[in-house]
């Protein structure tokens, strides 16, 4: 039989001549479960390289998960270095070769004393683990000009900064040891990109209580924590090169290896919870098309003074309710089928309440192919108010108004419900028609000077992307004003697991930074939503946070958009069809001073 550990070399620890060795160590194969370990090997032990971890994944019946996008992020030449949580153990190093190998079969490891005695993996093993606090200085130095080599040589290096198993850290929850500074250091100095690799999951109960009670409990633990994963399938998660150019970016190793880190486990958030995008149990089919030729004739009958503009084969439509009734119901269709892609929406047939009979409607109309394109509901403020005070305003349904906030809400127009149709979704001109359409209902009506209302954000995001979003907004995006005059009904609650957010948003700055960060973290999955960088572009303040329960639990925002604060560019943009600069600036203010 082929053995990775013999009853000597336990003997060994206690030394050559130790009588108390001499009787225990058998003892300890059995209680450390070496004896199983050695069965286990001796049915791998004739493979070779990639063979042989996948025989012993094959006999332990162990799978993983890794999406084939995931696995385009590993450089298909030249060299890298690959950072991953040591959720597991020697477990982690049989994944990460496995997994990087089937692209890179020259990549190099440094692994622990275990994985190191497999002879037939030694190809992908460098001989010291230079950073082992444990190895003679000298052996050290000839490990860390290995681990250069291998890199000058082209190959991939993959390395386990905490250098050990993760543990119950001071937070609670398990996570790695600090990273080893020694490590960050040698990545720094490298000069080459940096792929993060995040292990979902962690060790046994019984091994995280053994190992809060002492290092060679948690040693003597590790090789059960092997066997006990037999069956197991587990999630891996491959995050988007840090390249050099990134990386050269922090000057202290400290702030690097942190960010490293952080990246790390920010990838938690892209293992998804599948049952998140299922519908909600309450769910209805979306209701059928109806009537479309009473809806067209609706439209097309509408007063001149209702038409906003048109623009090629679009027209802008703004009318109430009692004009458009059979529209509407074609509205609350599109509405609820454009939400529910994106995991927002009612869940009902039609999204339509008692708030549209009182509110007017922005349509943006094909004309040629006789079709909603996209809509906004807006409440004329101050309207409202004279009709029904701040219960009148759907936002008083979400967040709560106190009368401080009164002479802001007569003099706003409240935005929501925006929507671009699905035949539509993938074009850029609808989105920009409908806010031109904004700004011309507000030049119509002068005793308006705010935009307000929700802006959502998709239960559908990790929580960790939703947090983020929100931790940048409040910091660079929102304002003390009317702090004290609204209140969320359901407050939002940041989560940011294992990550540091600091850490993340160091040098964010804007959205268009934020966007790019959101898109490198989740593999392009997840965006600054668009609506939310549209109203920031226009300088709109987001005042706080709040669940909507009856939106599928989506995260809004809500916004303050003070029309004189908007940018000069923005405001030219959505206005350039007006001639008439006078009246642009009589009732926005001059754009060019700005």
């Amino acid at each position: 039989m082929k053995k990775l550990i013999e009853t000597k070399d336990l003997r060994k620890v206690f030394g050559e001549k130790s009588v108390v060795g001499f009787f225990l160590a058998p003892a300890l194969m059995k209680l450390m479960k070496l004896d199983k370990i050695n069965k286990l090997y001796d049915k791998v032990a004739d493979f070779e390289g990639r063979e042989c971890l996948e025989a012993f994944l094959a006999e332990m019946r162990i799978t993983y998960d890794t999406p084939s996008s995931d696995l385009a992020n590993l450089p298909k030449e030249g060299p890298f270095i690959t950072v991953s949580n040591h959720a597991y153990g020697a477990l982690d190093g049989i994944i990460l070769m496995h997994l990087v190998s089937e692209e890179r079969p020259d990549l190099k490891v440094i692994v622990n004393f275990l994985l190191s005695r497999i002879k037939p993996l030694q190809n992908f093993f460098l001989p010291v683990n230079a950073f082992d606090k444990k190895v003679s200085s000298r052996s050290s130095i000839a490990g860390i000009r290995l681990a250069k080599e291998s890199l000058q040589k082209g190959y991939p290096l993959g390395l386990f900064p905490a250098g050990e198993v993760s543990h119950i850290g001071p937070s609670g929850q398990v996570e790695d040891l600090p990273w080893h500074t020694a490590i960050v250091k040698f990545i720094m100095n490298s000069g080459v990109p940096v792929v993060p690799i995040y292990f979902e999951g962690h060790n046994s109960a019984r091994f995280l209580r053994r190992a809060k009670l002492h290092p060679m409990l948690q040693t003597a633990s590790l090789p059960a924590e092997v066997l006990n994963k037999k069956g197991s399938r587990l999630s891996v998660r491959v995050g988007a090169p840090i390249s050099v150019a990134e990386q050269q970016s922090y000057t202290d190793y400290k702030e690097l290896g942190d960010y490293l880190r952080a990246r790390t486990y920010a990838l938690a958030a892209n293992i998804e919870n599948k049952d998140k995008h299922k519908e909600p149990e309450h769910a209805a089919p979306i209701a059928p098309p109806k009537q479309h030729e009473l809806a067209v004739r609706e439209i097309e009958q509408l007063p001149s003074r209702n038409c906003l503009f048109r623009i090629n084969n679009f027209a802008a439509y703004f009318a109430p309710y009692s004009l458009i009734p059979n529209l509407m119901y074609e509205i609350g269709r599109k509405r609820e089928e454009s939400f529910r892609t994106v995991g927002e929406g009612t869940y009902q047939p039609l999204d339509l309440d008692t708030f549209d009979r009182n509110y007017h409607h922005l349509i943006l109309w094909d004309a040629e192919k006789k079709m909603i394109v996209g809509a906004y509901r807006i409440g004329m403020g101050a309207e409202l108010m004279r009709r029904f005070g701040v219960m009148g305003f759907y936002n008083n349904t979400l967040f709560k108004f106190e009368p401080g906030f009164e002479p802001v809400l007569w003099q706003s127009l409240e935005l929501g419900r925006a929507f671009i149709s699905q035949e539509y979704r993938y074009e850029t001109i609808p989105m920009m028609l409908l806010f031109k359409g904004l700004f011309h209902i507000m030049l119509r009506n002068e005793e308006y000077r705010y935009f307000i209302g929700p802006v959502s954000i998709s239960s559908w995001y990790p929580k960790l992307y939703q947090s983020l979003i929100c931790k940048y907004i409040m910091e660079h995006h929102s304002t003390m004003e009317y702090h004290d005059c609204i209140h969320s009904r359901t407050p939002f609650t940041p989560d940011f697991g294992l990550v540091n957010p600091d850490v993340l948003l160091r040098d964010i700055q804007t959205p268009e930074q934020l966007d790019r960060l959101l898109m490198r973290m989740s593999n392009r999955q997840y965006r600054l939503p668009s609506l939310v960088k549209r109203y920031l572009k226009l300088n709109s303040k987001v005042v706080l946070f709040n669940i909507d329960k009856e939106f599928n639990d989506s995260l809004d925002g809500f916004i303050v958009c003070d029309v004189p604060e908007i940018p000069k560019d923005e405001l030219m943009m959505v206005t350039k069809d007006l001639s008439d600069l006078l009246v642009i600036e009589k009732r926005f203010g001059n754009p060019g001073t700005r």
